[in-house]
């Protein structure tokens, strides 16, 4: 979802389209997002699935996603349909001040 900086995770559906139409329609309407931490990105993104330890992942199992290299604050909702499909949407936030802890 590059539109809305977002990772989305497949948690359930009963066809790839219907996940799709389902996460496009209800991404613009979550009016909560559960606030996490703060990330600083340096280099691409390295998606894999979430049932695989990631030390355990070989480059054939890794998505490598470019995202521009800054500090972003994860958010994450769920989004759920009438139709049984959900998906958990990980909003990426650039973050303009952050501490030099980070």
């Amino acid at each position: 979802m590059n539109d809305y900086r977002s990772i989305v995770q497949w948690i359930s559906s009963s066809s790839d389209a219907r996940f799709v139409e389902a996460v496009r329609e209800g991404i613009g309407s979550v009016d909560m997002w559960d606030e996490g931490p703060i990330v600083r990105v340096n280099g691409p993104l390295a998606i894999f699935d979430a049932a695989l330890p990631g030390t355990e992942a070989g480059t054939d199992e890794l998505l490598l996603v470019e995202i521009e290299p800054t500090a972003y604050r994860v958010r994450t909702a769920d989004i759920e349909s009438d139709t049984g499909t959900c998906a958990r949407v990980h909003r990426l936030d650039p973050v303009t001040e952050i501490s030099a802890a980070i």
